[in-house]
């Protein structure tokens, strides 16, 4: 087994705070009041149908975080990290696309929500543990 390579902390810094500016937090669930009219306007739904997105959003990411927990404490990082940043791009990207149709409309609400669950919640046990981003522990 090989040592664990020492990595300028300030880096680490610096990359989890760029990833938490683009979390769901901020760029969904801060923004959506900004959108609500424009969406409003656009599809003739009333205001309370489109809020809805936002209460499923909110609610699958309730729901996802202790699934995302457990996962990330049975698999790797980057075996849970990865499909769930690529899963996540997606669905936000996907938001301005979809057609005026309310379940369509509420799906990457629910996507967005559930794939960064587990980003936000990174193992705190194996983090602390020193072990690598691959899974891998250092010898006790």
């Amino acid at each position: 087994m090989t040592p664990i390579q020492r990595r300028n902390p300030w880096m680490v810094v610096v990359g989890s705070g760029l990833a938490q500016t683009v979390g769901h937090g901020p760029l969904v669930l801060s923004t959506f009041g900004l959108f609500l009219l424009q969406i409003t306007d656009e599809t003739g739904w009333d205001r309370s149908t489109v809020s809805v997105a936002f209460t499923v959003s909110a609610v699958s990411f309730a729901v996802g975080t202790p699934l995302a927990g457990r996962l990330l404490d049975r698999y790797t990082l980057h075996a849970v990290l990865i499909p769930s940043y690529l899963l996540y791009t997606a669905s936000v990207a996907s938001i301005s696309l979809v057609p005026p149709s309310l379940p369509v409309f509420y799906l990457p609400f629910l996507l967005a929500a559930s794939s960064p669950a587990a980003p936000s919640c990174r193992s705190p046990k194996r983090l602390s543990a020193g072990s690598t981003t691959s899974g891998e522990r250092p010898s006790e």
